[in-house]
């Protein structure tokens, strides 16, 4: 996984802040698309979105089940103490 690429998710963008929190949880616990939007208080579809772009770049997988479960992949796992060091450094720029 490239480095750039994981700053480029959660600290670059729009919503980077929203995708650490929903790979927090995911690594936590998995959990579904509608868990995620009541937890953080968003839509369905913002969820879906960030989602989405989690999945394009192997940082989640769902499970091939009729209502799909969202955790971690082996590589978000492999990239955990870079993700960390974004995260502080997302929280000491607010």
């Amino acid at each position: 996984m490239n480095k750039k690429l994981l700053w480029w998710i959660f600290a670059v963008t729009k919503g980077g802040t929203v995708r650490a929190k929903i790979v927090k949880r995911l690594r936590d616990r998995p959990s579904t698309t509608s868990q995620l939007a009541r937890e953080f208080n968003l839509t369905y579809q913002d969820i879906r979105y960030h989602l989405r772009i989690l999945k394009e770049h192997n940082l989640v997988e769902s499970s091939n089940t009729s209502i799909a479960v969202y955790f971690v992949t082996d590589e978000m796992e492999r990239n955990w103490d870079e993700f960390m060091r974004i995260l502080k450094a997302i929280r000491g720029s607010e």
